[in-house]
């Protein structure tokens, strides 16, 4: 089974599993990555900064995530918080984003030759903030992709969400701390 397929049937976000059976029409992480790519790409075309590291990270941005997506990082961050009795050792789906696309350009490297520039856009998708420092540290890049994902989750992702009619986020059962 190629790459493509294997992203086209894992979903997005933590209930689209279950929603998936009731609509045909929820956002997988295939089509969350191509929505980012694109936005990020758009972005990028119009700042006339470089199209093409934007397009591969904004592909690869989120093929980190662990089943049931952000949930399973609250879960297991939770749990290796308990087994190892330390808050420093955390699971973070853009670092292991880049971990699997690393040992994909070892195991294939016809096929990916990433940039130190595509990694960090990928490594800080969700996390970077425009300071003064980080304006000074990172390409520009990478807040275009940051700003990619934020549209693409904010604007389609959540559109799912309520032509489903699922319930508010702040309705569901997770602690305070993860909305």
């Amino acid at each position: 089974m190629d790459k493509k397929a294997q992203v086209q049937y894992k979903t997005n976000k933590t209930i689209d599993g279950f929603v998936k059976q009731l609509s045909p029409y929820v956002r997988n992480r295939l089509t969350h990555s191509l929505g980012v790519a694109s936005d990020a790409v758009s972005l990028c075309q119009g700042l006339g900064l470089n199209d093409k590291l934007s397009l591969a990270a904004g592909m690869g941005h989120d093929v980190g995530h662990g089943p049931f997506s952000h949930t399973f990082e609250y879960y297991a961050n939770a749990r290796l918080k308990k087994v190892y009795n330390n808050d420093q050792i955390k699971f973070s789906h853009p670092v292991f984003s880049v971990d699997v696309l690393q040992k994909f350009e070892r195991d294939e490297p016809e096929h990916a030759n990433l940039t130190l520039e595509t990694y960090l856009a990928i490594v800080k998708h969700s996390s970077i903030e425009l300071t003064p420092k980080n304006i000074a540290n990172y390409p520009w890049e990478c807040f275009c992709n940051y700003w990619g994902d934020k549209l693409d989750y904010t604007f389609k992702d959540s559109n799912d969400s309520k032509r489903n009619y699922l319930p508010e986020l702040q309705a569901l059962p997770f602690p305070k701390e993860y909305y």
